[in-house]
């Protein structure tokens, strides 16, 4: 009976994998051809005009710790032995906890912007709380055991070196954007530069993927490929809306700059 349960489990969570990717992928068509001419988060007011309002940073911290607090869950309650014994396990859920407690918790006390419709964190929140579950099971109970050895294989220490110089990009570059306007120019865009900037107009989206890349990489689950791939479709679909934008603002900006992966696109 269990084992039937765990199987009907792992085969929801398989199909909600594949439908992460397909979203992904009709998101970033919807971009690609100008259906939704600028970013999702830059067109939320104008979807939503009516709705009651969250701050930028309240919209934040409840969009993405529901990521934290599921795969604590899944993983650390739900997990079983063999999962919860394994050193290199530990390891790679805490790349992804590391994540969200920057990004849930840290990044929300410095950053601006303009207040969200509820709508937005709500559907996030959403989705974050799904596939923070998906990582935490799959790490914990659905993948192969890695024994202690893998620490020390080249798509271990790969993986969690590209994880790693993501996130520092894309910290680097969350700085640049908040460094942006002065106090008193709220109202008053300004064009990156420096870091990933001068060679992408999504330079911290680039090293958010290269971030979830490396974790794809050295997880080597379902859970964290169709992650990586929804993140590359979708944060690639938000920066072909910003890039439109900034060309359409900005007569003097930077004709050079791709979109989101230097050279490539």
């Amino acid at each position: 009976m269990l084992d039937n349960f765990w199987n009907y489990e792992l085969l929801t969570l398989q199909s909600i994998c594949f439908f992460f990717i397909l979203f992904g992928l009709v998101l970033f068509l919807l971009s690609y051809f100008s259906v939704v001419k600028y970013s999702f988060y830059g067109r939320a007011n104008d979807f939503f005009p009516n709705l009651p309002h969250l701050s930028a940073n309240v919209s934040w911290f409840c969009m993405e710790i529901p990521s934290l607090i599921v795969s604590v869950f899944s993983f650390c309650v739900l997990g079983d032995r063999d999962h919860l014994s394994s050193v290199a396990h530990w390891i790679l859920i805490s790349l992804y906890w590391i994540h969200y407690i920057h990004r849930s918790i840290l990044y929300p006390l410095k950053m601006k912007g303009k207040p969200l419709p509820f709508i937005i964190p709500l559907c996030a929140a959403i989705f974050c709380t799904i596939n923070g579950y998906m990582q935490g099971r799959f790490l914990g109970h659905f993948s192969e055991v890695y024994p202690i050895e893998y620490l020390y294989s080249l798509r271990f220490i790969v993986g969690v070196s590209l994880f790693i110089y993501g996130m520092g990009i894309n910290i680097y570059c969350d700085n640049i954007l908040s460094n942006l306007r002065k106090p008193g120019e709220e109202h008053r865009y300004k064009i990156p530069y420096g870091g990933a900037f001068n060679f992408v107009t999504a330079g911290n989206y680039f090293g958010e993927v290269l971030e979830w890349s490396g974790y794809a990489l050295a997880c080597g689950t379902l859970a964290s490929v169709s992650f990586f791939l929804f993140a590359l479709l979708f944060l690639s679909a938000q920066g072909t809306g910003n890039h439109r934008w900034y060309h359409a603002k900005f007569e003097n900006y930077p004709k050079n700059r791709k979109i989101i992966i230097p050279l490539i696109y």
